[in-house]
């Protein structure tokens, strides 16, 4: 097997004070997972073999344990379309910086610095499954996010919709009635998980995040519609957001029951 291409990956950090507590558990799967990408492709190239049930078995490597087999979702196997490209990971974490937009900044500069083709951001308050990481990559979009929700209440998708406000501004509107499950083209979203092509950076000046706090993602996507580059939304790769003063991690799940009873009772107030 021929490898085809190779793909740089960087994984982005931009964390005030290393992974959340909560989430260290999540954050290390997912690195002990990519490692295990890389080895398997890397493998696959070199053997002139494609995975199958007894593919380790007959090339002696009884001690590597398949991904799917070892990922409860089954959802982790690598795509097709994957199969002869190897991917390499590199980790760029800025810790320490109190404003989010100054440290995305700096990722950005040392992973284009590393030729990175892809960027993955993610939060250090989020868990997901390991399989997000093919869910947005398969798609080839300059960006592409995971489907997440606020972390205060009300719990809403970080899906926006731009309109038009005074002066000549704009207002992003939550989008509530989002695709279930499908690739959804959108105005902006949040960087809660979030995977953009390296070439993103290369078309657009600096600053990228002309909003060093709160907000920054969503003037970086504004900038992005202004310069012609789609912003998209993976609404079947799922994320858990660590709340801020409540008990419940918030989901899809708590989404969908929240805005159900909400709309039961503005029925019952009519």
């Amino acid at each position: 097997m021929a490898v085809s291409r190779t793909i740089k990956v960087a994984l982005c950090l931009p964390w005030y004070n290393g992974a959340d507590p909560d989430c260290v558990a999540a954050f290390l799967t997912f690195q002990h997972y990519l490692g295990r990408v890389q080895e398997r492709l890397y493998w696959l190239s070199i053997l002139n073999a494609t995975p199958d049930a007894n593919f380790y078995a007959r090339e002696g490597l009884e001690g590597l344990t398949p991904l799917d087999s070892w990922d409860k979702t089954g959802s982790a196997e690598i795509p097709e379309q994957f199969i002869g490209t190897n991917i390499e990971f590199l980790i760029v974490a800025m810790v320490g910086y109190s404003l989010p937009g100054t440290a995305r900044e700096h990722c950005i500069d040392a992973a284009l610095a590393s030729g990175a083709d892809y960027l993955l951001f993610y939060d250090d308050d989020m868990m997901f499954d390991c399989s997000i990481f093919f869910k947005l990559l398969r798609h080839e979009k300059p960006v592409v996010g995971a489907l997440a929700f606020t972390a205060r209440p009300p719990i809403t998708p970080v899906i926006y919709k731009f309109t038009e406000g005074a002066n000549g501004g704009v207002i992003n509107n939550p989008v509530l009635n989002y695709e279930r499950d499908a690739l959804q083209k959108v105005d902006a979203i949040g960087f809660g998980v979030v995977l953009i092509q390296g070439s993103v950076f290369r078309r657009m000046p600096k600053p990228w995040f002309s909003n060093p706090g709160a907000g920054e993602d969503i003037q970086f996507c504004f900038m992005c519609r202004k310069a012609g580059i789609p912003i998209y939304v993976d609404t079947s790769a799922k994320t858990v957001h660590k709340p801020r003063y409540a008990p419940e991690w918030h989901d899809e799940g708590m989404f969908l029951r929240d805005r159900a009873d909400d709309i039961e009772k503005a029925k019952e107030t009519k």
